[in-house]
């Protein structure tokens, strides 16, 4: 499955049910006779209630579970932007694009990207306990302290150079994919607005960057090296 991650700026949508009507027009047909769940409450409804069911909770923020994957969209406050993550519903690159094309041109949206979710999960999972408890050796992989003082400091993985890595940014995420949406409004406020790429399209407000068909799914070779010059030509990184 292909992955889904788009941010949009500051508090996109406090009536959430306007986005998921938005984002969901297309596949109404689709899915129009498919049960759903809520995510928060695990309560089950039809799909075409979902909109209804957030206008009457006057909901911000929705985690909507379908077809055995999900759509989740919330505000991270302290980051001032919302996230909109969805999750093993694309058997393609070509269907997760469709989901993407429906808010592309948003006056909220800052940035989207096409990923795997494995590859992404490990390159930035820096927690050791885990690896082990996945039955993953990590024995040759980079350590260093979390940072926190006794006796809560602890060894972590270092992910710090992984080319899968992201990491949090006021106002967008710091990411690659192999498959990206750029405003140019977050190009230019991250000086990144004048790089130049064979495999750039410009569709107005947004830049669209196609670095190959598949998900990134390898830190070593090619792909690794596509990763790190795409990180250094967006975010001097």
């Amino acid at each position: 499955m292909v992955q889904i991650e788009i941010v949009l700026r500051g508090k996109a949508y406090a009536e959430a049910y306007k986005l998921w009507n938005k984002l969901t027009e297309e596949f109404k047909q689709i899915y129009a006779d498919k049960k759903v769940a809520d995510g928060f409450t695990g309560k089950e409804l039809g799909f075409t209630d979902v909109s209804e069911t957030l206008l009457k909770n006057k909901a911000d923020s929705f985690f909507i579970e379908l077809d055995g994957g999900s759509i989740e969209f919330s505000y991270i406050a302290d980051l001032d932007f919302s996230r909109l993550d969805i999750k093993n519903l694309a058997a393609s690159k070509e269907y997760a694009e469709k989901w993407v094309t429906q808010i592309v041109n948003d006056p909220f949206f800052v940035q989207a990207r096409l990923y795997d979710g494995e590859y992404d999960r490990w390159q930035n999972m820096e927690d050791i306990a885990y690896y082990e408890s996945e039955g993953r050796d990590h024995s040759n992989l980079p350590k260093k302290s979390n940072g926190l003082p006794f006796p809560l400091e602890s060894e972590v993985i270092d992910i710090s150079r992984n080319p899968g890595r992201w990491d949090l940014k006021n106002g967008y995420i710091e990411c690659v994919g192999s498959t990206m949406w750029m405003s140019k409004d977050l190009l230019r406020d991250i000086g990144a607005d004048n790089f130049a790429m064979e495999c750039v399209s410009d569709l107005g407000s947004v830049l669209k960057l196609d670095v190959q068909d598949e998900c990134f799914k390898e830190s070593t070779g090619e792909e690794a090296e596509a990763q790190k010059v795409l990180r250094k030509a967006l975010f001097n990184k």
